[in-house]
């Protein structure tokens, strides 16, 4: 522009036409470190928000349990889903008969994700990918798609049983577990007499040492202490059967990643478990409640 003698001269960068302020590097700066505090401080506040939700989208698919397995029982003289596991199955309360996945479908659990703790959100992915690649489709049917996934050893369309548990290798992906097993009594053949399981007795009518349970699980909704006895909980497991070892290590002998564990992280410690009641309740227990329970192939918690 042009001062006052008609002489040209260059602006300064601080001088506008418009007068328009700018940001100085430092003041950038210091709206960056801003934001980034901000960050700092806010996403373990969201990542806590998305785990309560997690959690209470558990606590739904344990209602909803509830109501099948009620609804189901006042169908059939009070019992619970009780088809008998044959000789292979190793007794977890993990292992189902192969009528237990089309029974429940047909009372109200037809859901697939309903089978899945949200908080294990990577469960029901992994089984999602693997039927994606293997049937061509999205994981959709109870009966069909998850009865693909837990059939024993691979063996689909004719199991010996289902086993919730998982296990089964898929063009190299490994099935994950569905979320929960159930707890009712159902005939075992795996001994001779065959036998009930899960039970704290054994046959001989003594009490078994690798049952902790002040109770015996249940056969039918109108049991005595069906208010105080869970029919279906998440699964937490361990490898260790050894019951001395068990009582001493308490919490730690849980395997990561099962229950409601801390990240929520495949990795996690155990930090809560969600329990469905003979009576369709549903409770939350925190860790400090959950102990070893049965002892079987593989040892169950609550």
């Amino acid at each position: 522009m042009k001062n006052k003698s008609g002489d040209w001269i260059l602006l300064e960068k601080s001088q506008r036409a418009n007068n328009s302020p700018a940001f100085t590097l430092i003041e950038l700066a210091v709206v960056i470190a801003t934001i980034t505090v901000l960050s700092v401080l806010l996403l373990p506040a969201l990542a806590g928000t998305r785990y309560r939700d997690q959690l209470a989208m558990c606590t739904a698919n344990c209602r909803q349990w509830g109501v099948g397995m009620i609804t189901y029982a006042s169908d059939h003289n009070n019992y619970f889903p009780n088809g008998p596991l044959p000789g292979t199955a190793g007794e977890d309360p993990w292992d189902v008969a192969n009528s237990f996945l089309p029974d429940m479908a047909a009372y109200g659990l037809n859901n697939p994700k309903t089978w899945f703790c949200p908080v294990r959100s990577w469960t029901y992915q992994q089984d999602n990918s693997i039927i994606q690649a293997q049937l061509g489709h999205p994981l959709t049917t109870v009966t069909n798609d998850l009865g693909y996934l837990f059939a024993y050893v691979a063996k689909w369309p004719n199991p010996d049983f289902e086993s919730l548990a998982g296990g089964n290798n898929y063009g190299g992906q490994v099935v994950q577990s569905a979320g929960y097993q159930p707890w009712n009594q159902r005939p075992w053949s795996g001994s001779i007499p065959s036998t009930i399981f899960p039970s704290i007795y054994l046959s001989n009518g003594n009490l078994n040492p690798n049952r902790n349970s002040p109770y015996e699980w249940l056969k039918k909704s109108s049991d005595p202490h069906a208010a105080v006895m869970p029919i279906v909980t998440d699964i937490i497991v361990s490898n260790i059967k050894n019951v001395s070892t068990l009582n001493a290590q308490g919490l730690k002998a849980i395997l990561p990643g099962w229950g409601h564990p801390a990240g929520p992280s495949l990795m996690g410690s155990i930090q809560s478990d969600n329990l469905t009641f003979g009576d369709g309740h549903v409770e939350t227990h925190q860790a400090n409640a959950i102990q070893w329970r049965y002892i079987a192939a593989f040892t169950s918690f609550y």
